[in-house]
């Protein structure tokens, strides 16, 4: 009779706690999508000042050298990029756009400043170049871009200009809102749409421009 007492008491009380673990569980789950966002936002709170974690990046990009406008360049002379490499800068004058660019797009690159799809070239290479931001702190003006807008991106071997011919909103999974094997250097520049608002989003804002300055590179990165 004691035991089935102490039974029935060890159900009582272990159920309600159990249903509340799978309720939390649930809770965080639809939570997630929200949560995520203002991790990211938090960590990256000061807009006007390079966050701190852009230190843990390997420095290629200094902005003291001279650098060619024009010209060729032997691809050999260039350094192996690794995943979370500084390599330059964008600067969208039009918008007020001034962002640290970083090899790669994993979650580590984007908090660092804007980060360049690998499956895409780096200026100069005469193919695409496609690069990504989250709109809080580096891309939430892009929105604002015209068609004719020059774009600057200043890299650690050279610098090079595009002028926006358009723009255009897709689902994030669209593969055909660009096109990297194309024998052209287009930058395609995206970020999530609407800016507006925090939590996961579907779409993407994705800004086109082709290349009107710069030197090009020849050869392949040893």
């Amino acid at each position: 009779m004691l035991k089935a007492k102490i039974k029935n008491i060890m159900v009582s009380l272990l159920l309600p706690l159990c249903f509340l673990v799978v309720g939390y569980g649930i809770l965080g789950a639809l939570a997630f999508p929200y949560i995520r966002p203002l991790h990211s936002i938090y960590a990256m709170i000061s807009q006007n000042q390079t966050p701190d974690f852009l230190k843990e990046a390997r420095q290629l990009y200094n902005q003291e050298k001279q650098l060619p406008t024009s010209g060729m360049i032997d691809a050999s002379t260039l350094t192996k990029m690794k995943i979370t490499d500084q390599y330059g800068k964008i600067d969208i004058d039009s918008v007020q756009i001034h962002v640290p660019l970083i090899y790669g797009a994993t979650t580590k690159c984007l908090h660092m400043g804007a980060g360049q799809r690998i499956q895409s070239q780096m200026p100069g290479f005469d193919k695409p170049v496609m690069i990504g931001a989250h709109t809080i702190p580096y891309f939430k003006d892009l929105i604002k871009m015209e068609k004719g807008d020059t774009i600057k991106i200043t890299t650690y071997y050279g610098i090079f200009e595009y002028k926006m011919t358009g723009s255009k909103i897709a689902k994030a999974t669209d593969t055909q809102a660009y096109d990297l094997l194309q024998n052209k250097e287009q930058l395609i520049l995206f970020t999530c749409y609407p800016v507006e608002g925090l939590g996961e989003k579907e779409d993407r804002f994705f800004v086109y421009a082709d290349k009107i300055s710069g030197p090009t590179v020849v050869g392949e990165i040893k």
